[in-house]
């Protein structure tokens, strides 16, 4: 059998058959990247919401740190706590905390555990960089750590430390 010119230059059934499953292989490949891509968009999203609700919290934290004047005030929680509020709810260190509906947004859940407490003693390096005990701090610093998770039900402790400490000044 003679094939004219124009049936020769046509594509056969089975090229353009195997041109479509090159196309829909890479399509499914492509496609199957999508979730992958919403998921970890969602947790970029809760992670930067946790680093800001502790940023926001240790920040406050030491703004009143520095507010301080006596070693009264200095050794309470209560006034390093002095009004810091988030959606309109008292920030408290004391166990595990839930905020709901965070930010306005319904549904949205904030947990978090916030310390704070006294550093004992400090320790730093000599000149050749060996750790050498510098001494008792007589409780002139302190710290805060915050762990904060946007989920209801997580392990909080599974979550990142968010920490600050701060040194007492007298006037």
């Amino acid at each position: 059998m003679i094939l004219s010119d124009k049936n020769r230059a046509a594509f056969s059934l089975i090229e353009v058959n195997m041109a479509l499953l090159v196309v829909t292989i890479g399509l499914a490949a492509l496609l199957g990247l999508f979730p992958v891509g919403l998921r970890e968009s969602s947790l970029a999203s809760a992670d930067t919401t946790e680093a800001i609700f502790a940023t926001r919290v240790l920040n406050a934290i030491q703004a009143n740190a520095s507010d301080i004047k006596t070693w009264s005030e200095w050794t309470s929680d209560a006034a390093l706590l002095r009004n810091i509020e988030i959606d309109g709810e008292a920030v408290k260190a004391e166990g595990t905390q839930l905020l709901e509906n965070y930010g306005g947004v319904e549904g949205s859940v904030i947990r978090y555990q916030l310390s704070i407490g006294d550093i004992e003693s400090t320790s730093g390096r000599d000149d050749a960089g060996a750790v050498v005990n510098v001494g008792s701090t007589g409780g002139r610093v302190r710290y805060a750590s915050i762990r904060v998770s946007d989920n209801r039900h997580s392990k909080i402790s599974n979550n990142t430390v968010y920490y600050t400490e701060f040194r007492y000044r007298s006037y």
